[in-house]
């Protein structure tokens, strides 16, 4: 239960009472001892505004409780009326606040809040997520929904965000450890990132921020007609990897093979670009994942300055590097403007004696018909 200042909108304190305390309490608890400045000495009902979650995190409804006194008028009570679990007769928590003397007024509000959001692989929405933290100490007061629209996919959403209870007096760097929703878990990466994105917003003004950026990448699956998009946080210092994500493949009928391939995007956290290539692929989605493995590289050299590695791709499926060509075909080769490429057509070394063409042309460098 938040509790705040109604007139300035200030949260003035946040009780949390444990379902182990719910129970023995049988619905019915009372909290003491919880501090305020003197100045609300003379509260009444009006002097506060509350909201209440349940242990999902998910906000309760103001019509289900109502908030006023204790018979004596020493208390804030929030009770529960139609709450059955126990006597059937509803259930409240009692607060008594003991004030404690000040010349300051209310306290700045301790907490402060971030919005994230991130793409849902590839079914179409964005988790929207809002993000309280403490100030001080960088830990995660709650992750509430801010607003996600999942669509056909809401059953599977609902599941997800049952994991916001997890990120509970965590930090930014335990983030990435917190265990995925069974049967849901490229809307539970897509949380964490949403949640990461919310802290790294809010705490960058303050020159607090850890040292990452964000790049995009995209390969094509080839044969299979569709890109692979990621989106690559990474430690702007060192080059480190800290998370990879989905950022709106689109697979279609190949959808199921994506699944599995995306599973891969764990095994990228701690590496740098070059030990990228020595990463293993998942069994029985080699092609997806060594895309995958193209668009990570892809996002890294965009950020980092590099030139990215000439595309090849095929004109016909003759080329296709699943097929090996018995007659000339047509190949395409591009590059990044500025490029060089050299290339033969004997098998012998492109940069040697023998070669056939250098070219800075911007992409495509190269059409025509190969041996």
């Amino acid at each position: 239960m938040e509790l705040y200042d109604s007139a300035k909108d200030t949260l003035l304190k946040t009780i949390t009472v444990e379902d182990r305390e719910w129970k023995k309490d049988k619905g019915c608890v009372t909290k003491t001892g919880i501090e305020l400045p003197d100045t609300y000495k003379t509260w009444n009902v009006a002097t506060f505004k509350v909201k209440v979650y349940n242990r999902e995190n998910e906000i309760i409804k103001d019509e289900v409780y109502k908030v006023g006194q204790d018979y004596y008028k020493e208390a804030l009570e929030i009770d529960f009326p139609h709450y059955q679990e126990y006597y059937g007769e509803g259930g409240y928590l009692k607060m008594y606040f003991s004030f404690q003397k000040t010349t300051e007024g209310p306290t700045e509000d301790p907490n402060a809040t971030g919005e994230g959001s991130a793409k849902v692989g590839s079914f179409g929405y964005d988790a929207k997520v809002t993000v309280t933290y403490n100030k001080k100490t960088k830990e995660i007061v709650s992750v509430t929904d801010n607003g996600t629209e999942a669509g056909g996919n809401d059953s599977f959403w609902q599941k997800a965000a049952a994991m916001f209870e997890k990120f509970k007096g965590k930090i930014a760097k335990d983030i990435d450890s917190i265990d995925a929703i069974a049967s849901a878990t490229v809307s539970s990466d897509a949380i964490k990132e949403a949640v990461k994105k919310a802290l790294g917003e809010e705490t960058e003004e303050t020159g607090t921020a850890e040292a990452t950026e964000t790049a995009e990448g995209s390969k094509t699956v080839s044969p299979f007609g569709y890109d692979a998009k990621v989106s690559v946080v990474f430690n702007k210092e060192t080059g480190e990897i800290v998370s990879v994500t989905d950022n709106g493949t689109e697979a279609g009928s190949n959808d199921s093979f994506w699944e599995k391939a995306a599973a891969m995007f764990e095994k990228f956290k701690g590496k740098t670009a070059k030990d990228i290539d020595s990463i293993d692929a998942i069994a029985s989605t080699t092609v997806s994942s060594e895309t995958i493995k193209g668009a990570v590289k892809e996002a890294l050299s965009s950020k980092s300055g590099e030139v990215s590695e000439p595309k090849v791709t095929a004109a016909d499926l003759r080329t296709n590097l699943l097929f090996a060509a018995t007659e000339n075909a047509l190949l395409n080769i591009s590059a990044p403007e500025g490029a060089d490429v050299f290339y033969t057509t004997d098998g012998s070394d492109p940069k040697g004696e023998n070669e056939l063409k250098k070219t800075e042309s911007a992409d495509p460098v190269l059409e025509g018909e190969w041996d």
